[in-house]
């Protein structure tokens, strides 16, 4: 693509509006992820770690013209410094799946797939680390205006359990 036309395709993206009612409703499956929209404390217990319960701050909203949603998380007191994390999640509707990319300040990131199951309210996301070949697996329940309960469960690569975080995150 001839840099003129990838400039003003670009400029354009960033001057579009927040277009997510739009593209929920072309795309239905995007529709519970929007149950994420917003500012929530997050109360969580690390396995085997003090202090017993961590508390943080979880934003999500709709980015690039309501296609994908961007989580962003702010969690004080791990080990000696804080750890940010910006999630990314949308619908894939060539190939009938939802996807999942993540990315902290330590440097770890992990990219995977999930399936929305309507009737338990639960988002089940399974990602990898592409470098460790460690795996996440998430169950995230949420049902419509909150709260949201989840599970991460956490394997090397050999299947071997590595840790297990669980948590409430709380419309504020």
């Amino acid at each position: 693509m001839k840099p003129a036309l990838t400039a003003t395709l670009a400029l354009s993206f960033l001057l579009l509006p927040n277009t997510a009612p739009a593209q929920l409703a072309s795309i239905p499956e995007l529709k519970p992820l929007n149950r994420y929209v917003g500012t929530w404390t997050t109360t969580f217990t690390v396995e085997g770690k003090t202090p017993d319960t961590l508390t943080g701050t979880v934003t999500a909203k709709w980015i690039l013209g309501g296609r994908y949603l961007q989580q962003t998380a702010t969690i004080p007191n791990i080990g000696d410094t804080e750890l940010s994390i910006t999630t990314l999640m949308t619908y894939d509707p060539e190939n009938k799946i939802y996807r999942h990319w993540s990315f902290d300040s330590a440097g770890d990131h992990n990219t995977g797939t999930g399936t929305w199951d309507p009737e338990a309210n639960t988002f089940s996301w399974n990602l990898t680390d592409p470098n460790t070949k460690a795996t996440t697996r998430i169950t995230s329940t949420i049902p419509a205006g909150g709260p949201e309960e989840w599970i991460i469960v956490n394997e090397d690569a050999s299947g071997k359990g590595t840790g297990m975080i669980s948590g409430k995150n709380t419309l504020k």
